[in-house]
């Protein structure tokens, strides 16, 4: 960071959630600054809406006929970030009148080696789940090599569908199902609003949201 500040550069693209002070020192050197799913109010930022994401995939489990889904997400009570996912699980869920079960809500901090040692302890509940959805590919990944461990198979016993659409998700045995994150084009419309920005737009922030979709 030191080292950003000695020679600043006209613009930056922001891909992380600094600090009050830290951002103060940010913005008093570089002008032109747009963020990608930042909480800066004052910036322009580009993003997914992770509400909606999570509806989409959550509708998918329940028009395939689950009605016992359980949520794999991260910091449940307190990260913003992950907080859109799982308010669509339970608006969901109460929506179409199906049973949240506490037991089926896992916070697996995002580690991989939590997310499979939580999903191990999901699947030999007496009373478990019929699908999974979990707020990452990179947790699905881990979830489901805890369910072949378990000899469960996939779609078959368990479904499970992420979020992301990463390259791997279609390299998955069987392949992942997710929603889709346009990954290339949030990074073409941040540097685009950069550039305007460099080029002396001094129009209100702007909220960019991009839409997602679903890859079976």
């Amino acid at each position: 960071l030191n080292s950003l500040l000695a020679r600043p550069s006209k613009g930056l693209i922001l891909m992380d959630q600094p600090d009050e002070q830290t951002m103060k020192r940010l913005s008093s050197k570089i002008k032109c600054i747009v963020g990608i799913d930042s909480l800066q109010q004052s910036i322009d930022n580009v993003c997914y809406d992770r509400f909606e994401a999570g509806c989409q995939a959550m509708r998918y489990l329940i028009e395939k006929g689950h009605k016992k889904i359980a949520y794999i997400g991260a910091h449940i009570s307190e990260n913003v970030m992950s907080i859109g996912r799982y308010e669509a699980y339970l608006r969901m869920m109460r929506q179409n009148r199906l049973k949240v079960n506490p037991a089926w809500i896992i916070d697996s901090d995002w580690n991989r080696e939590i997310c499979f040692k939580k999903t191990v302890e999901l699947m030999k509940l007496e009373d478990r789940p019929t699908a999974l959805f979990v707020g990452s590919d990179h947790m699905a990944i881990a979830a489901m090599s805890a369910l072949h461990t378990l000899n469960i198979s996939i779609p078959d016993e368990l479904s499970v569908i992420g979020i992301s659409d990463i390259a791997d998700a279609k390299y998955f045995n069987p392949p992942l199902t997710t929603i889709a994150i346009p990954q290339a084009e949030i990074g073409e419309i941040a540097a685009s609003t950069l550039l305007q920005r460099i080029d002396g737009d001094l129009s209100l922030p702007k909220r960019i949201i991009v839409p997602t979709t679903l890859v079976e």
